[in-house]
């Protein structure tokens, strides 16, 4: 294992990584690093912290870091990964791309993109702590398709575009102890075929949808979570996610139904779940219509 110093023997990351063999680290300094980053090797990249070394690229031209295929095992912290600018089409980059390898990021943030903060896709998996995902054009967190996960604690979404955590087309997540809050969208959105969906112990305060939509899921469970001040809802659950367990989540003070649950639904199995002081005593609403959702 070597270590490599940027700037000191790369004034360049992209030339440090390069040059970089599987199991080698690279330790970046503080400072404003242009990217765009692509790993496809098992490397460590430590920055000096997120608040201190950034790697950023112009929002049309890339992702700011892509972790390939062949960069399992990769370990990173200490590091914002942000775009540059503005780029509003239908094709936008993500900030960090992890596709088919399994990364972890500690302490990194991923913001300022004009896709999503980190897209996780064909079967990549990110385990990822103490995260910051926030003012991306798109979805703070993104996973999808099938074998795609995340397994995230103590990590926030905040301030996106779109959702706070969004699993869709197959991708699935286990989410403990993280916070959804002031996004555009929903804080959490299950929406997807994959099992074993967990979302634990999570504050979803004052999104401009609900607090955490589940629409679809195999299997998994829901539990814990305090859905709050979320501006149509705290939690709204379709027919085809009744495989799951809902237990304990406390539902207050939104300016929506506390538990708005799908016709079909029975209000009886979700009675460890708590909705109070939500507007207008709308605390448990059954019976709902979402087929125009």
């Amino acid at each position: 294992t070597r270590t490599i110093h940027v700037p000191a023997d790369y004034p360049k990351l992209a030339d440090a990584i390069a040059s970089a063999r599987d199991r080698d680290r690279i330790v970046i300094a503080e400072g404003t690093f242009l990217g765009p980053v692509i790993v496809d090797k098992a490397i460590s990249l430590e920055g000096a912290g997120r608040d201190k070394t950034y790697v950023e690229v112009e929002a049309g031209d890339s992702t700011a870091a892509t972790f390939g295929r062949h960069s399992g095992g990769t370990r990173v912290s200490g590091i914002t990964f942000r775009h540059r600018g503005f780029e509003a089409g239908n094709d936008r980059f993500s900030a960090v791309l992890v596709r088919g390898a399994e990364v972890s990021l500690s302490d990194c943030r991923a913001a300022d993109a004009a896709g999503h903060g980190l897209a996780v896709v064909e079967a990549g998996r990110v385990i990822a702590n103490r995260c910051l995902f926030e003012n991306n054009g798109w979805d703070g967190v993104a996973v999808r398709g099938a074998g795609s996960r995340i397994e995230f604690t103590e990590c926030e979404a905040t301030s996106n575009i779109g959702h706070g955590f969004d699993l869709w087309d197959g991708g699935s997540a286990a989410i403990h102890q993280s916070i959804a809050r002031d996004n555009s969208g929903n804080g959490i959105v299950v929406g997807t075929t994959a099992d074993n969906v967990v979302v634990g112990n999570c504050d979803l305060r004052a999104n401009r949808e609900y607090g955490i939509v589940v629409a679809n899921a195999g299997s998994g469970r829901i539990h814990a979570n305090r859905c709050w001040e979320n501006l149509l809802g705290g939690m709204a659950v379709r027919t085809a996610a009744a495989r799951l367990i809902f237990e304990n989540n406390i539902l207050e003070k939104n300016l929506g139904p506390g538990l708005a649950l799908e016709k079909g639904l029975d209000p009886r199995v979700f009675s460890t779940n708590t909705a109070t002081a939500n507007a207008g005593g709308q605390n448990v609403v059954a019976g709902g219509d979402f087929s125009s959702d």
